[in-house]
């Protein structure tokens, strides 16, 4: 039940950000051994000036820095190998795919203790 909640700037329409989720959540669910299916990846765009770093606001994707930001929620028991994995992943993937500098990724996790999810109708023990 991995979920990635993806939040950037407006993107150079040369960029297929489907493609990109498509290849992060099936790399995440390689890692945490899920079926990829069961990996949901979300995109969100953040309106045009509404990103301040400091005190610059961007109107689109820059390279080095306003770096998109993921949160990925899982539900707890990953070893600290596999979550450090997950979150190298997603920003070599968001860094690569949308042309930025290395690094210029922010990605955090969310573990999710068991008993407090519910989804494909039943809560996840």
């Amino acid at each position: 039940m991995p979920v990635i909640r993806i939040q950037a700037l407006p993107q150079s329409p040369d960029i297929d950000v489907g493609e990109i989720m498509g290849r992060i959540g099936a790399k995440v669910a390689a890692i945490v051994e899920r079926p990829p299916h069961a990996v949901w990846t979300l995109w969100e765009t953040i309106e045009p000036g509404r990103f301040v770093e400091g005190d610059v606001p961007a109107h689109r994707q820059p390279k080095t820095s306003h770096p998109p930001v993921a949160t990925v929620t899982l539900l707890e028991g990953r070893s600290q190998d596999k979550i450090e994995r997950v979150l190298t992943t997603i920003a070599e993937e968001l860094t690569q795919g949308l042309g930025l500098e290395p690094g210029n990724a922010f990605v955090s996790y969310i573990e999710v203790a068991k008993g407090q999810v519910f989804t494909g109708g039943s809560i996840r023990r």
